[in-house]
């Protein structure tokens, strides 16, 4: 089934990037993580801009969302002279593995993908910097937390503390985590924090839910 998605995710980036302005190259990639686990991704790389090394940027995609989330501003960045490498998160769509609500292994698959990017394009290891949404701004900033090696993130809608988020006002919003793991699990593939989260939700304890599982995202770093 993973395989499938990722055929048809790498067919529509192909015919997305073919309406694209030229400046660079595009490939859909399989990258082994750190522990093995496959994410796919789809990378970027500057054409007739020079020899490089080139600036490099890694997105990370939001909660339920492949890599082609960012093919209209990873395609500018191209086009601009950096290196791009956007990849769904861990557990879901074409990536493999079990969703982990940002955990240390989500955050860690960051740092591996800038480590393949530096031995398999022109990228630049002294101008590294990470970007995503939602999901991904939080991945984003985690990992800059741990990696030294990045110098900048851009982190857009992200969150501070992911409990603060999701419980504003000591109210538990229950439709932004109904939504957060119902979408996780048409999605993905739920780790076993995600599935305890699920069976509290299903059983109406979103304050337990809450209150018991999603701090670990805000403390993953």
């Amino acid at each position: 089934m993973r395989t499938s998605v990722s055929r048809c995710i790498a067919l529509c980036a192909m015919l997305l990037f073919s309406a694209a302005a030229g400046g660079f190259s595009n490939q859909y990639r399989t990258i082994a993580s750190w522990d093995g686990t496959k994410l796919g991704a789809l990378v970027l790389v500057p054409q007739g801009q020079g020899p490089g090394p080139f600036p490099l940027v890694v997105m990370p995609a939001s909660w339920s969302l492949p890599n082609l989330e960012y093919v209209g501003r990873a395609s500018e960045l191209a086009s601009d002279g950096y290196v791009v490498v956007s990849f769904t998160s861990r557990g879901f769509w074409d990536s493999a593995g079990q969703i982990d609500i940002a955990g240390v292994a989500t955050v860690e698959d960051v740092s591996t993908v800038i480590d393949w990017a530096l031995a398999n394009t022109p990228a630049n290891a002294k101008a590294i910097g990470v970007s995503g949404i939602s999901y991904g701004a939080g991945t984003s900033l985690l990992a800059a937390a741990r990696d030294p090696r990045i110098k900048a993130v851009a982190a857009l809608s992200g969150w501070a503390d992911l409990q603060a988020s999701l419980y504003a006002n000591a109210t538990v919003s229950q439709q932004g985590v109904g939504l957060l793991v119902a979408s996780g699990a048409i999605t993905g593939r739920p780790g076993p924090d995600l599935a305890q989260i699920s069976a509290r939700v299903a059983g109406g304890d979103y304050d337990g839910a809450v209150q018991g599982f999603l701090p670990k995202a805000a403390s993953a770093a």
